[in-house]
């Protein structure tokens, strides 16, 4: 610390010790923050080298098809003008939403139209019939019985979830079965802990 040498020499052996330890720590304080700049510096370069190549591909990629277009006298926004059918029938099947499978979502417009579907199976109409004229006795009531159908099963629409004791030591199914797991894993090293906090001698 900048002492002289007759000053060092007037130290006690503890004091010469403290100093010897202090330049130390300095020393490799100063080595440890070089490392760290320089990790840093090398983890930017790889993190541009990573990510940099495949911006400046992407941008060429880019550039290349504006030119393209450019001499076709198109706009960039008219690439879609070059595309032969069967590219663009493929970008249309591949991009085009799929409806979600029956049962699935209930309420969704291609189940409701499954449901419609069914019912008039169930139930055929009669296209031909005045709007205003009173259905046959037999067809009311079938319309009757299908309508109590409808609502039965929908007085039975309910996820059915099985019984579960509460003494199982979780929240829900799932995390019963989580805490099985864990069990099995720790329970020997987190039985003195358990048995503590039973005992109301955790600490």
């Amino acid at each position: 610390e900048g002492l002289s040498g007759e000053a060092y020499e007037n130290l006690s052996a503890r004091e010469k010790k403290l100093l010897e330890l202090r330049a130390r720590l300095r020393t490799t304080r100063k080595l440890n923050q070089g490392a760290v700049l320089k990790e840093a510096e090398s983890g930017g370069k790889q993190k541009e080298s990573r990510g940099g190549a495949s911006k400046r591909a992407f941008e060429e990629r880019k550039a290349k098809k504006a030119k393209q277009l450019a001499a076709q006298g198109l706009g960039p926004g008219q690439s879609y003008l070059l595309q032969s059918a069967e590219s663009a029938e493929q970008s249309y099947q591949k991009n085009k939403k799929k409806p979600a499978p029956f049962g699935w979502e209930v309420y969704n417009q291609k189940s409701l139209y499954n449901a419609y579907k069914k019912s008039e199976l169930r139930v055929p109409a009669n296209s031909k019939a005045d709007g205003i004229e009173a259905g046959s006795e037999a067809a009311v009531n079938r319309m009757v019985q299908d309508l109590e159908e409808q609502r039965e099963r929908r007085a039975n629409f309910k996820r059915r979830r099985k019984f579960r004791d509460e003494t199982d030591g979780g929240i829900n199914d799932q995390n019963a079965s989580f805490n099985k797991k864990i069990e099995r894993a720790y329970g020997k090293q987190t039985k003195e802990i358990k048995d503590a906090l039973e005992r109301g001698t955790a600490l």
